[in-house]
């Protein structure tokens, strides 16, 4: 009689089923425990980052997610390298530095919403484009 090991959700294919049918179902706010959980994890979070085409931070305070702050969204949105919809509306964590690091590394970004953000400056936000 052979031992089987356990399934685990790391051991599914990870770009034809995690990334594509599972995890776009979360929330950031799912997701950011998720990758505290393991190295694997993490790996796998960093890589569906990689691949992630829209984030959806609405509304989200940083106090939702533990570890979550303007410093961690900065990191995160340089991994996105494929990004071309960020939602961070209502989020009073999203500050200039926040946007400088968005607009800088985020050159494909074809929908962005930071109303209610009111750490930002809209004057000088609008002067990066023009």
């Amino acid at each position: 009689m052979t031992r089987s090991v356990p399934l685990e959700l790391t051991h599914l294919p990870w770009q034809d089923v995690i990334f594509k049918y599972i995890l776009p179902c979360l929330s950031v706010k799912d997701l950011c425990p998720l990758r505290r959980t393991s190295k694997m994890f993490l790996h796998m979070f960093n890589d569906y980052m990689a691949s992630c085409k829209r984030l959806d931070f609405t509304g989200f305070r940083v106090s939702e997610c533990k570890g979550l702050t303007g410093a961690a969204f900065q990191i995160l949105v340089v991994k996105c390298k494929k990004l071309n919809t960020i939602l961070v509306g209502d989020c009073p964590w999203f500050s200039c530095g926040c946007w400088q690091v968005l607009i800088l590394h985020q050159t494909k970004l074809q929908c962005i919403n930071f109303s209610g953000c009111w750490n930002i400056d809209l004057s000088e936000t609008l002067e990066q484009f023009f």
